[in-house]
């Protein structure tokens, strides 16, 4: 087949030639978008947390009120992609594992975080590109990101991950863009994205963090450099402005949409906020009973907490009863009160799980979650190896090796992927509750983009290229059973999972 200039692939190849990031960009993003969306349907029955996402989205569509841990914009927008086809009916809803969904809208709540995860590679070559990483070590950043097992189980189901993964990654692109650039009207989104991030899941606060480093270092030096300045400052206050504008809104646009009680939230709330749900015990109550004495023959049905519409008039004749007022609450105070909940709920997660497992087993995959199981296949959450190992290798390797290569220090690319990958492991080192491998997936973008940075620090780093990505692509090919719960070569690999202790 002939590619030269005047045969039909001529102009294409002309193309290639002089657009190779736009090319690059287009082939991530069609990889992306295929292994997303291929046998997203499989399986129809409910994976792991999906019992959670899909019955928390419901909600939406009764307006009654429910309780999560996480804030609420990954279930809105999962909510949203299904108004087009009708909404979330109840019946529709899947609570238990493996069981199978009534309906073919679980498809639709798919097909919204697979979105977000088809983008991902895409963004990850950007921000590789604008850390100045070259071409092809940048390109494979990104296509280690598509055939990386986790990253795509975990962006295929009714899951909120890929969802924080882009909005982070996408914010940390603009910052970077902007800064190159000169483009001060792209810290909008940044902070815009940013805010999204946090209202998907709490752990997005370390893009927001790590752009505020980058963005307080850029100041600092601008300081040293020619004094005093307003525009760096002000820049910054914009990017918190909008992030927490961005996030408050979320809770808004929640309340608003769930202005019905409902018992499964009701009991996590105090009775001023339970007071604004219709239906509530404490709706249209003015006050709660704080204390009470009643004679010692006398039969009521008084409790600590109850309302007073539901204190009879003769139990408040007979029984001397102290109450507290309910104040209702403004939506400042629900706010604070449902994010303090929150927190309270995060802090208390002690409860054991047979796949839990501690963040420093995280980058070599001791503890794979099992995920489904149904008919002899199996889903676990396990990701490629030559990614996380080599990934994780590289991250200690340029740490160390920062010691005795002052090149290496001065990229400024080593310094914000370093910052970036530890200030996501730094929370779960912190905190003492049920911990499990997807939350390494963030820190797992930082550990990608720096074995791309690594690369592109050899001499013979084409070489290497192409050995990574061939080694990736059989490395998700062998998982990829585990992965989407499907045993085309005939096998369900279990003497894998035992020999690697993911499975008794």
């Amino acid at each position: 087949m002939s590619l030269a200039p005047g045969s039909t692939f001529g102009p294409i190849r002309s193309y290639i030639t002089q657009h190779p990031i736009r090319t690059l960009s287009f082939l991530l993003l069609c990889l992306g978008f295929i292994s997303r969306y291929m046998l997203i349907a499989l399986p129809n029955s409910a994976v792991f947390d999906e019992v959670h996402f899909n019955y928390f989205s419901a909600f939406y569509y009764t307006g009654q009120y429910y309780y999560d841990i996480h804030p609420p914009l990954g279930k809105l927008l999962i909510a949203l992609s299904a108004l087009p086809f009708g909404g979330i009916a109840p019946e529709e809803v899947v609570r238990t594992i493996s069981a199978e969904y009534p309906s073919d809208i679980y498809i639709v709540l798919r097909s919204l975080p697979a979105f977000f995860s088809a983008l991902l590679p895409f963004i990850i070559f950007q921000v590789a590109l604008e850390l100045n990483i070259r071409t092809r070590a940048a390109f494979l950043a990104g296509f280690m990101v598509v055939f990386d097992n986790a990253l795509l189980l975990q962006g295929k189901l009714i899951l909120l991950d890929a969802m924080l993964l882009t909005f982070g990654f996408s914010a940390l692109w603009l910052l970077l863009r902007s800064r190159r650039t000169q483009q001060h009207l792209l810290l909008i989104p940044v902070g815009i994205l940013a805010g999204c991030s946090i209202s998907v899941k709490w752990i997005g606060v370390s893009f927001l963090g790590l752009i505020g480093l980058i963005m307080i270092f850029d100041w600092l030096y601008s300081l040293w450099r020619n004094g005093w300045q307003n525009r760096p400052f002000l820049a910054g206050l914009a990017v918190l402005g909008l992030t927490l504008l961005t996030y408050t809104s979320t809770f808004a646009i929640h309340f608003a949409l769930l202005p019905v009680s409902h018992q499964q939230g009701d009991q996590f709330m105090s009775a001023d906020f339970q007071s604004t749900l219709q239906g509530s015990r404490y709706h249209g109550a003015t006050s709660v009973i704080r204390n009470f004495h009643c004679p010692p023959d006398y039969k009521h049905s008084l409790s600590y907490g109850a309302p007073d519409t539901s204190v009879s008039s003769s139990e408040k004749l007979f029984c001397k009863i102290e109450w507290t007022e309910i104040h209702s609450p403004s939506f400042l105070q629900k706010l604070i009160e449902l994010n303090r909940t929150m927190y309270t709920t995060n802090q208390g997660l002690s409860k054991s799980h047979p796949d839990a497992s501690a963040w420093y087993t995280w980058p070599m995959m001791s503890k794979a979650l099992y995920y489904w199981y149904k008919d002899g296949a199996r889903i676990y959450l396990a990701g490629n190896p030559i990614v996380w190992w080599f990934g994780f290798i590289a991250v200690l390797t340029m740490l160390a090796g920062s010691f005795f290569l002052p090149q290496w220090r001065k990229l400024p690319a080593f310094w914000i992927l370093q910052i970036g990958f530890w200030s996501n492991m730094l929370p779960f080192m912190l905190v003492n509750r049920v911990m499990f491998m997807y939350h390494y997936l963030t820190s797992l973008g930082y550990t990608i983009l720096m074995l791309a940075l690594l690369i592109d620090q050899f001499k013979h780093r084409n070489k290497f290229v192409w050995a990574f990505l061939a080694a990736s692509f059989l490395g998700f090919i062998v998982l990829s059973p585990l992965t989407f719960g499907a045993n085309w070569y005939g096998s369900d690999l279990m003497w894998l999972l035992k020999l690697a202790g993911w499975h008794p």
